[in-house]
Order: C-alpha cells, then structure tokens, then sequence
C-alpha cells in the first residue's frame, strides 16, 4: 500500500500550483473578513472540500489511463488500492483542515479559539462532514465511474431534499399546530457542539465500515 500512495502523491504533486492558488484565495478571503471584525469560515470549509477531492481525483485519473487494470497485474491486493484510496482521502481532507486552521491562527489569532462558536472546533466538524460525503462518494465512483457518479450523487441529494419537503408538508397536514416547529428549532439551537462531534462520528464510524466493504467488493468484481 506504500507504493500506491507514493504513486497517488506524485499524481497529485503535478498540479501542486493550483492548491497554491487555493491557499491565496483563502488567505485574501480571509484578511478581507478580518477587516470587518468577522470570522469566516468560508475559506476553511472551501479548502477542506477542495483537498478531498484531490484524493477523489486520483480514482478518475486511475480510470482514464488505465493504471488500475495495470496495477492488478502487480502482486497489489484489491483490498490494499481501496484502503488506500479511503487512506489518500482522509489524508489530503485533514491536510487541508490543518493548513486552513494554521491560515486562521496567522490571521485570526487567538480568536480562532474564543467566542460561541470557536473556530477550531467547527473547522473539525466541517472536516467529519467532508470525510462523510468523501465516503459516500468513493463507492459511487467505484461503481459507476467519475461521470455517473456526478449525476448519482446530485440524485441522492435531490431525494433528500424532496424527503424533507414532502415530510414537513405531511406534518403541516397533520398537525395544523405549528408550534412543533418552533420545538425543532428549539431542540436544534439547543445542541452543543461536543454533542454535534459525537453524532458526526458515530455517523463516520457506520458510515466507513458500510462504504469500505461496499467499495471492496465492487472492487473484488470487477474485471480489468
């Protein structure tokens, strides 16, 4: 597994000029909101997002010339390539989380822990999150290639938000009172950000078996 991610790291470092690209755009959003007395988390969640699927571009990049149907002519296990892949994700996700919070402790200072919201905390609840929708979308690029997965994922999106709709349509039918809202909103506000980092892993944690030995048996039957 070593060599497949010295080999995933050297596809990535060609286009190392655009995740220097990436780090001046948030560094300029960022004195730009500090000006205003604001802390952003914008340019934190922009670069978590955009590392992640630097790790998601190397399975495309594996597709389009064809090293993965080389790679399995090598002594590598298919187990060994899906770990790694999960492994490269997860890897370039907290890299990306950790240089946008050094930015922030540059720029922000010691704000970055202060205030209701402190920024070192929800920075690592957009990195669990951004871990979540990597792991969804691994096996969906597995299975259906980069393109399909495009459209595979804006459906599952679209499902939910159509879910939500129809179910709070069918509360407001049932239920004229609308004081229930007014609950969840109380019952939402009312939630920590230490209980939010409980439920973001307990979510990580089913979430990644489920996904992993998905993506490894997709792996396991395809034919190269």
């Amino acid at each position: 597994m070593k060599g497949l991610l010295r080999k995933d790291l050297a596809l990535v470092a060609v286009n190392a000029k655009t995740y220097l690209v990436v780090l001046f755009f948030v560094a300029v959003w960022m004195f730009t909101t500090v000006k205003g007395g604001e802390i952003s988390y914008f340019g934190s969640i922009y670069m978590i997002v955009v590392f992640g699927f630097v790790g998601l571009g190397t399975i495309t990049s594996d597709e389009q010339n064809g090293a993965v149907g080389f790679l399995m002519t090598l002594p590598v296990k298919r187990s060994d390539y899906v770990k790694e892949k999960y492994l490269l994700c997860i890897m370039y996700i907290v890299c990306g989380w950790a240089l946008s919070v050094i930015l922030a402790a540059v720029i922000y200072r010691e704000r970055i822990f202060s205030g209701d919201e402190p920024f070192v905390i929800f920075s690592i609840l957009y990195m669990l999150a951004a871990v979540i929708l990597v792991f969804l979308m691994i096996p969906i690029n597995f299975r259906f290639g980069t393109e399909v997965a495009r459209i595979v994922l804006f459906g599952v999106f679209a499902a939910i938000v159509l879910g939500v709709v129809a179910g709070l349509y069918l509360l407001e039918k049932i239920i004229p009172d609308h004081s229930y809202f007014d609950k969840i909103a109380e019952t939402i506000n009312a939630v920590t950000a230490g209980q939010l980092l409980l439920g973001f892993l307990a979510v990580l944690a089913v979430e990644g078996v489920l996904s992993y030995l998905y993506s490894l048996r997709v792996i396991k039957r395809k034919e190269f």
